[in-house]
């Protein structure tokens, strides 16, 4: 037990030095051993951003949860070569953050390393953009913890980090297993606090449809496991993005084309492939989105045209796996080298003019609603069109 003269105050303050383990490692972890300090009740945030709302509404939550810190490092035996007061926490962003003309959005080029000092009685915070802050402080929030009486306590410490990938997803499938909307903001919560930062919502599929489309509203009336209950609505799609973003998440929907799309049937039976048996008979089923018909490339135009206006990340998933071809011969991960693959193209139902164009003719590149495309593949070879590994 050590006595500690803080102010007018005389505190008896038994306290241990533990190793904080923080999730994820950050990249460099130095502490200094045996200084201390009590964090303030009230800290005082010193920054210049005034219009920075993500920095704001991160501070209040940080304040938040301060006031809910409980945990408990236990009690070794220690020598405290100093102890004395917490007061500040000062922030500076190299970018700066001033979102009074537009809001600032996550992206794939998102700069999140960041460095926290924590000495001379000031939490010192320096990111080159605000995403690092928001991590910076999730640090911070794993270094606090309380002594016997009650006593928010911080170590000296130096944390330098970035990240080792630049996506850091986790994917939820909504389709299959609804999931209430508070129950995806408290996921995101979670997310945050280990610095993930890729929310990839698998939000439709065969099973139903429960994003609520205003372009094509019978998609989610017929498709969803119920119409008013079990889907979500244009509201509660833009709370999740924002939730997100004011976490440095980004929001990756997935529309998985052109197969995984039984339930869109249920509403739009035209837009599906009519299968037939070796003699030409139809057999009432429906296979994948229907590729001969004008009329479903306009549908797949006018739903990612809203998907696009309500999903403000550069990248939206197409999905693209476990076509049936029962239906249609094409197959994404069907493995053909050399000129084999020409059979395949020969077997698609879909015109190509007598030849394969990859680039696209004018008239084709002026279709093209922008963004990025990403599918799904069961594994990455020589063969594959991009190799990518998320």
């Amino acid at each position: 037990m050590i006595v500690c003269n803080i102010g007018r105050a005389l505190w008896f303050c038994l306290l241990c030095v533990a190793s904080v383990a923080l999730v994820p490692k950050s990249t460099e972890h130095i502490t200094r051993a045996g200084i201390y300090y009590l964090l303030d009740d009230r800290l005082e945030y010193v920054h210049n951003y005034s219009r920075c709302d993500l920095l704001q509404d991160a501070l209040n939550r940080f304040a938040e949860r301060l006031d809910q810190v409980s945990t408990d490092l236990g009690y070794e035996n220690d020598k405290v070569k100093e102890l004395s007061s917490l007061t500040k926490m000062q922030i500076h962003i190299n970018s700066g953050c001033d979102e009074s003309a537009q809001l600032l959005w996550p992206t794939e080029f998102m700069r999140e390393e960041y460095v926290v000092d924590v000495s001379h009685g000031v939490i010192n915070i320096v990111a080159e953009q605000i995403w690092g802050i928001l991590h910076a402080l999730e640090t911070v929030q794993q270094l606090i913890f309380l002594n016997r009486f009650r006593m928010r306590i911080i170590q000296s410490q130096l944390i330098l980090d970035e990240p080792r990938f630049a996506h850091r997803g986790y994917l939820i499938d909504t389709s299959r297993h609804y999931l209430q909307t508070e129950l995806i903001l408290n996921f995101l919560d979670a997310m945050s606090m280990v610095k993930m930062n890729v929310l990839h919502w698998h939000i439709v599929d065969d099973t139903s449809f429960p994003y609520y489309s205003h372009t094509f509203p019978n998609l989610t009336l017929k498709g969803a496991y119920h119409p008013f209950a079990y889907i979500y609505t244009r509201e509660d799609v833009l709370r999740v993005i924002q939730h997100a973003r004011s976490r440095g998440i980004r929001v990756m929907s997935e529309f998985d084309t052109p197969g995984h799309t039984q339930c869109w049937g249920l509403g739009h039976p035209e837009l599906l492939t009519q299968c037939f048996d070796n003699h030409g008979n139809p057999t009432n089923e429906l296979g994948p989105i229907d590729p001969t018909r004008n009329s479903s490339y306009e549908f797949m135009e006018q739903l990612m045209n809203e998907v696009k206006q309500t999903f403000p990340d550069n990248f939206v998933h197409l999905g693209g796996d476990e076509v049936d071809f029962s239906c249609c011969c094409w197959y994404l991960n069907y493995i053909q080298y050399g000129n084999d693959w020409i059979a395949q193209y020969n077997c698609d139902p879909t015109e190509f003019g007598g030849s394969i164009d990859f680039t696209g003719t004018p008239e084709e590149i002026s279709r093209v609603l922008g963004g990025e495309a990403a599918m799904w593949g069961e594994y990455v070879d020589d063969t594959n069109i991009f190799s990518r590994s998320w």
